[in-house]
């Protein structure tokens, strides 16, 4: 039997934590900051790219991203995703898995970078002789 002594503060927070659910979530209401992936230039660090085949539905189906790009620069190759969501979960959870689907990946680690040491960064190394790297 649960007590229902604490009901009224369970209800409370349950339904102040359920708003920004509903408004992200259901309602989609997002607010424009003027920012986007897109706009990052096709020239970066003087290497220019190109863009992937992706098909244009890609980034929300995988990350429910409205607001993605995929380029190819330079080589040895360089593919650089940048993808705005509200939905933290599929947005963070391994997104290197997903960008770079279906190659073989044998050790990781977690490393900080000297200029962002609050940022994990996950490093995976490919599994094979191709020296491949997932960031």
């Amino acid at each position: 039997m649960l007590s229902t002594r604490y009901a009224t503060a369970v209800l409370l927070l349950l339904g102040l934590a359920a708003v920004p659910t509903v408004i992200h979530s259901y309602r989609d209401s997002t607010i424009a900051d003027g920012h986007s992936a897109r706009g990052i230039p096709m020239r970066l660090a003087g290497e220019t790219g190109a863009p992937t085949t992706r098909r244009a539905g890609w980034g929300e189906d995988r990350f429910g991203a409205t607001d993605w790009t995929e380029r190819r620069y330079g080589s040895p190759e360089v593919k650089l995703f940048v993808g705005r969501s509200f939905d933290s979960k599929r947005l963070y959870h391994h997104p290197e898995l997903a960008v770079d689907y279906g190659q073989s990946y044998g050790q990781s680690e977690v490393v900080r970078l000297p200029g962002r040491p609050d940022v994990p960064v996950h490093v995976l190394r490919s599994a094979d002789t191709r020296g491949r790297l997932a960031v």
